[in-house]
């Protein structure tokens, strides 16, 4: 999941009200999402500010999404005989 999708979750936004929101076609904010579309700098910095999250934590500096980092547990588990 990309921190973008995660912080319009956190959010209560949906696709469509983020795009009506910012006042762009829906269908791009989910060509975004979904990596098939490039998200140029006026509309990275509008959707940062509508989930108030800090820009440089939602898109690389080339404009990608950036993904969340899942931490998984690696405890070990021991079998008794």
């Amino acid at each position: 999941m990309s921190k973008l999708r995660e912080a319009m979750k956190n959010k209560g936004l949906t696709v469509t009200k983020t795009g009506l929101a910012l006042g762009v076609n829906p269908s791009l904010i989910s060509q975004i999402l979904a990596g098939n579309r490039y998200s140029y700098p006026k509309l990275r910095r509008r959707l940062a500010e509508l989930v108030g999250v800090p820009e440089t934590e939602l898109f690389t500096e080339q404009g990608y999404l950036k993904e969340v980092e899942r931490v998984v547990n690696n405890a070990k588990h021991t079998h008794g005989a």
